[in-house]
């Protein structure tokens, strides 16, 4: 199987040889909802739970906070696989997983996938910085920047150790220009069909996006 390093002998009912799980990486308010739901309705189990915190209306399928990880209640990783749907190709897109140190190491360790794909999508860090700055309104901008940083190193170091052949990094402004072809890319690479429909949320949601 594709990078044993990361397999773990689990029951059939769990495991399968087709599995795929697509990871979507990025700092906060660099693209990851957005691309998240373009994943979800071309097809990929992206986990969607019902908006909370979020912007009202501001993605109209739902939150895409792994809502598991991030309640803190989670025992175990094996729980974490039993509870959610992993069949066919799914995918988490979790601030949480990716940046608290030990999180994404016992991810990878337990995940019952053949392959494992990294989505990390990039934005200019003072314009994430300003965005998020702006939307949580307890964090001064010099703040946020500071994290913002931070985050993007940590993601370098994640997407520099990952196998080439299953890793795409994908800017958002460009796909503000054109997305078909930022899109089309990334479902490429994960194997699953274009969704034109899908790309044309994403390109409709754009400009609310901040």
């Amino acid at each position: 199987r594709r990078h044993t390093r990361y397999w773990r002998d689990w029951s059939s009912d769990v495991c399968s040889s087709d599995l795929t799980c697509v990871i979507v990486a990025g700092t906060y308010r660099s693209g990851t909802s957005l691309l998240a739901r373009f994943l979800h309705e071309s097809g990929a189990d992206m986990n969607p739970a019902p908006i909370q915190s979020d912007i009202a209306g501001w993605h109209p399928t739902g939150s895409y906070r792994d809502a598991i990880l991030e309640s803190g209640s989670m025992t175990s990783w094996p729980d974490y696989f039993v509870r959610r749907n992993t069949s066919g190709t799914w995918g988490v897109k979790s601030h949480f997983l990716l940046f608290v140190p030990g999180m994404l190491t016992g991810f990878l360790a337990s995940c019952p996938a053949d392959r494992r794909v990294l989505i990390w999508t990039t934005r200019a860090p003072s314009a994430s910085a300003s965005s998020w700055a702006a939307l949580r309104q307890d964090l001064t901008p010099e703040i946020a920047l500071e994290r913002i940083t931070a985050q993007i190193n940590a993601l370098q170091a994640i997407y520099d150790s990952w196998p080439t052949a299953d890793r795409l990094q994908i800017e958002f402004p460009a796909v503000a220009q054109d997305p078909t072809a930022q899109l089309r890319g990334v479902a490429e690479l994960i194997g699953i069909p274009f969704s034109a429909d899908a790309c044309a949320h994403v390109r409709a949601d754009i400009p609310r996006w901040g």
